[in-house]
């Protein structure tokens, strides 16, 4: 495997699997995640094609499935890949109560405590500047409730 045994393809055509009604493939290929899936190695990557196509191969079949087991591998890996984006000593902002993302995020049912933007304090970008452009920034945050972008 050109990929370092990460299952790259398999991974990311998982979603595509249960868009055709492919179950029966879509469950064995899910089984070899659980299984055999392990982020826990020393090895370069690919950042790019590791985020679009692992990371969002997982986020994409969960979302589709709802199987807790591709969540926690996104998480495990997110995490994992996130120190090449933010550095550790980032701290996502809260969401500002009774502003209109904080009501629509209600709306939704998403817990407001899982967004924040690391890259904006990151940056510098101070309370009153983030309240300009706070956005969810994942679809793991959402999902989890963590407050760390992923």
């Amino acid at each position: 495997d050109g990929w370092g045994g990460l299952g790259m393809t398999l991974v990311d055509s998982m979603d595509t699997l249960w868009l055709m009604g492919m179950r029966k493939e879509f469950d064995k290929a899910v089984g070899w995640v659980e299984q055999h899936l392990n982020f826990d190695v020393d090895m370069n990557v690919n950042l790019f094609e590791t985020t679009i196509r692992q990371l969002g191969g997982l986020l994409a079949a969960y979302g589709l499935s709802k199987r807790d087991s591709l969540l926690s591998k996104a998480v495990d890996l997110g995490n994992r890949l996130i120190v090449a984006f933010v550095p550790p000593e980032a701290k996502p902002a809260p969401i500002e109560k009774g502003t209109a993302l904080d009501k629509f995020l209600q709306q939704a049912g998403i817990k407001t405590p899982a967004l924040g933007s690391a890259i904006d304090a990151a940056l510098g970008v101070t309370v009153s500047e983030q309240e300009h452009h706070k956005l969810p920034f994942s679809d793991v945050n959402l999902a989890t409730g963590e407050r760390q972008n992923l």
